[in-house]
């Protein structure tokens, strides 16, 4: 796929990251529980995976391949289960501008400790004085967003 392809799709997850925690802060108020939203939310989107998978021909692993693979490699679902139930929390606490902004800011603060140390195999890209800068500058975009 070309590289515009993938900052193409990268930005139309973002939109659709951002429009997720509202959508299912309003079904838990339907449902009358965060937790039940995460649970429907997680649930829906497993049928919509399975849909994509047996549309598109996908080969199933192997039962090998799933009992081989590193514990720690299955842990995505549960940092997905923690982001999806933490977001439906915070969003009628601080807002959706706030707390979009300091996801994106924690986001950024982990991948940068990812490729300072190369983590999960991933090259090893150092923290400069520009990805500072990049910091500082969210930092500050935090400030404004928040300011009353």
């Amino acid at each position: 796929m070309e590289k515009i392809l993938y900052i193409l799709l990268t930005i139309f997850a973002g939109l659709v990251v951002t429009i997720q925690g509202p959508i299912n802060v309003e079904l838990g108020k339907s449902l009358g529980s965060d937790y039940w939203s995460a649970f429907t939310s997680f649930a829906v989107g497993l049928l919509f995976i399975l849909l994509f998978i047996i549309l598109t021909g996908q080969k199933s692993p192997s039962i090998t391949q799933f009992t081989t693979t590193a514990w720690w490699k299955y842990l995505g679902a549960i940092t997905g289960a923690i982001y999806v139930l933490s977001v439906i929390t915070v969003i009628p606490a601080l807002g959706v501008g706030l707390a979009t902004i300091l996801l994106m800011f924690s986001q950024l603060i982990m991948a940068m400790i990812i490729d300072h140390y190369g983590l999960f195999g991933y090259a090893v890209k150092t923290f400069s004085v520009e990805r500072m800068i990049g910091v500082v500058l969210m930092a500050a975009g935090i400030f404004l967003i928040n300011r009353r």
